[in-house]
């Protein structure tokens, strides 16, 4: 019986089959298939970094960027979305629903991987330093519902404004 090659040359023991592989230990035959299955495995991992890189995971649906003068709205789903926009403490002076209907929705769809800037000045009630409620929603084809759409939402996401703003600009 010939012994087992030495880790080194286990590579020539399996790519020649001298000895036969049933000869050898089984921590040889485990060397053999790390080394063959690294350069496999190195692609595979640098193949997902590159993904994770292109199309990073994304945390949230709607993004909320506080500026100076404005809320910017980030859209982060493949969908578009609508949004209204209130002071917190102005919510019980206000009765308001979500649009159901692309028609009654208007221009506030923001399509998606888009922004929408929008002033501190249109916020009902807003005040510096006034927390925020960004509502947001999408709507989704639906031949079963009355208008044939279906309401995805509403979601919301509350914001603290900043106490030093710059007003029209």
């Amino acid at each position: 019986m010939t012994p087992c090659p030495t880790r080194l040359r286990t590579v020539s023991c399996h790519a020649h089959l001298n000895p036969p592989l049933s000869t050898c230990q089984s921590s040889y035959l485990s060397t053999y298939q790390v080394v063959e299955d690294a350069p496999c495995l190195l692609i595979l991992i640098l193949l997902g970094i590159i993904v994770l890189i292109a199309f990073p995971p994304l945390s949230q649906p709607l993004t909320v960027e506080i500026r100076p003068s404005k809320l910017v709205l980030f859209n982060n789903t493949a969908d578009i979305i609508q949004y209204a926009v209130f002071e917190r403490n102005s919510l019980r002076l206000v009765k308001w629903k979500p649009c159901d209907h692309p028609r009654l929705c208007g221009d506030r769809g923001i399509k998606p991987g888009l922004t929408r800037e929008v002033p501190y000045e249109i916020i009902y009630h807003w005040r510096p330093g006034a927390e925020v409620v960004v509502y947001w929603w999408s709507l989704e084809p639906d031949t079963t519902a009355q208008n044939g759409y279906r309401l995805d939402g509403p979601y919301d996401v509350t914001v603290a404004t900043l106490k030093k703003v710059l007003l029209g600009t």
